[in-house]
């Protein structure tokens, strides 16, 4: 289910919900591996699985069959501003955009050699690592500087 995907998460690597054997003609097994978009609402999310599951028609499976696209590769490539500029362009959908597999078939994507991506995509999570260390630090500092502000006013007020 779309809830299981963390926002800003990269993977998905459990489940809320088991699905039954007879449910599993209305959902399409999805296997560790595998990247998923999500394809309606917040469109446009790429994750990869870290489980196995079954997915329902609010995402995308794409599985690479001839192992010519690394999965960390295309998480960063689809989560790009100009991928998801593609994607919003081709959109179907007024007040709820839509995504479908013709859509993402149609995006032009950069494909290096194998090893060329495996190298990109790492060098993008150790710079998604060192934002995200950015990030908490700033959210630190201004807990403190609100702690001390609030601090200072309490102590004029009284």
């Amino acid at each position: 289910m779309i809830g299981d995907a963390g926002v800003g998460e990269k993977y998905i690597t459990k489940t809320a919900k088991k699905i039954r054997s007879k449910g599993l003609s209305k959902t399409r097994l999805v296997k560790d591996g595998d990247l998923l978009l999500s394809n309606s609402m917040s469109f446009g999310r790429p994750y990869i699985m870290k489980t196995d599951g079954a997915i329902h028609d609010g995402w995308l499976v794409l599985r690479d069959t001839n192992a010519t696209c690394s999965p960390d590769y295309l998480y960063h490539v689809l989560g790009s501003p100009i991928c998801y500029s593609q994607f919003a362009r081709a959109a179907a959908g007024a007040t709820v955009k839509n995504l479908n597999t013709s859509i993402v078939s149609s995006v032009e994507i950069p494909l290096p050699p194998i090893e060329k991506q495996v190298e990109i995509a790492e060098r993008l999570d150790a710079a998604e690592i060192h934002v995200g260390s950015i990030f908490a630090s700033l959210a630190m500092k201004a807990e403190q500087l609100k702690s001390s502000l609030a601090n200072s006013l309490l102590q004029e007020a009284s």
